[in-house]
């Protein structure tokens, strides 16, 4: 959806009296699901999303597919045969926030969730969220809570599951470890489509993190997000460390590029993992430079100092995780911990280098 698209229709809502609008799709929910190559989530996430218990709601299920080359889309079409509820458009853009968007401009209903392909929704979590957004004053959108799961039964599956469910491997304002009630950023959230349109949809200059600059701009508009501990979603963590460190890399990239773009949008602990590498490199540097130059040996302190708190904070939450558990093989997580913040870190360093920005800027 273009920006003059937006503006249209957010003249066609402000021409509207508010009873009309409350008629206009009172009992419609449209789910915005953005796909690429999700056969192994996506018949498990349709299912969910069509056991959802919404007594009086009427419900679209558009599946907005960023071309699939794998058998995603074979299994949404087979899905379709079954429940007429189920939609599918092509994403020929292939990002993210040009799926919500598109899902958005499809869209006629007063409420849209914004969700997750490799997502499985309790059966009343688009219900609870409605719930939450009609009980509380001046809420936009609401998320239930997430609950990081294992790809499957390897241990690097379950490494990769543990390092990001765990506060000191995402931060305590991930939305795998945030609490109820007021948030910056709701994952896989229900919102009133109204508010998106109002503030002009999915900034699509923003492959990554078009989540926050939503959530962003919604705040500074007025309006409160939530999340709600009353319902729950099953978040399918990635296969294993390589493809951790890769998811890594790729956010700490991006985050650099949304900073640029709006700076509020980007918070102090976007930015840890890069002080952390940065720290890590000069302090390795004069440590190197210690027999070379004959400096005094305390020089190489820091970085044995550096280097030692993340390993024994690691291992300190690895213990933690082991114990709630009842694991020993969470004892490698310390190092795993350290090659995605060293991933993420690095990232953002070689974004900076580059003076990387969206593609979509030069368009």
């Amino acid at each position: 959806m273009t920006q003059a698209q937006f503006s249209g229709d957010r003249r066609r809502l402000s021409r509207l009296r508010k009873s009309d609008l409350h008629d206009v799709a009172q009992e419609s929910i449209t789910v915005i699901l953005a796909t690429y190559n999700e056969e192994n989530m996506i018949a498990r996430c349709l299912t969910s999303l069509r056991q959802q218990v919404l007594p009086g709601f009427m419900l679209q299920i558009l599946v907005v597919d960023g071309g699939s080359t794998d058998k995603t889309r074979d299994i949404v079409a087979a899905q379709i045969k079954e429940d007429p509820r189920i939609q599918l458009e092509i994403n020929h853009k292939r990002e993210i926030p040009f799926a919500w968007n598109l899902g958005l401009s499809h869209s006629t209903a007063k409420y849209v969730c914004i969700f997750g392909a490799h997502n499985v929704y309790e059966s009343n979590y688009i219900s609870e969220c409605i719930r939450e957004l009609q009980t509380q004053s001046n809420v936009a959108g609401c998320s239930g809570r997430v609950i990081t799961i294992a790809a499957d039964d390897t241990l690097s599956s379950k490494l990769a599951a543990w390092a990001m469910s765990h506060p000191f491997g995402s931060s305590g304002k991930s939305f795998r470890t945030q609490r109820e009630g007021k948030v910056d950023s709701p994952a896989f959230p229900v919102f009133l489509r109204k508010a998106l349109v109002e503030i002009g949809g999915y900034d699509e200059r923003l492959y990554r993190n078009e989540d926050n600059d939503m959530s962003r701009r919604l705040l500074a508009a007025g309006f409160e997000l939530r999340c709600t501990w009353k319902t729950t979603c099953n978040y399918r963590a990635k296969k294993n460390v390589s493809e951790l460190c890769r998811y890594g890399f790729r956010n700490g990239f991006w985050n650099f590029i949304g900073f640029r773009t709006d700076r509020a949008t980007m918070k102090i602990r976007h930015f840890v993992p890069l002080a952390f590498v940065v720290g890590l490199i000069a302090s390795a540097v004069l440590a190197a430079l210690v027999p070379i130059l004959h400096l005094p040996r305390w020089i190489a302190l820091p970085f044995f100092f550096i280097m030692g708190s993340h390993l024994l904070a690691g291992t300190v939450s690895s213990l933690l995780v082991g114990l709630r558990c009842r694991t020993f093989r969470t004892a490698l997580l310390p190092l795993v911990f350290l090659a995605f913040h060293i991933s993420y870190g690095t990232g953002t360093l070689w974004s900076i280098v580059n003076h990387a920005q969206s593609p979509e800027v030069h368009h």
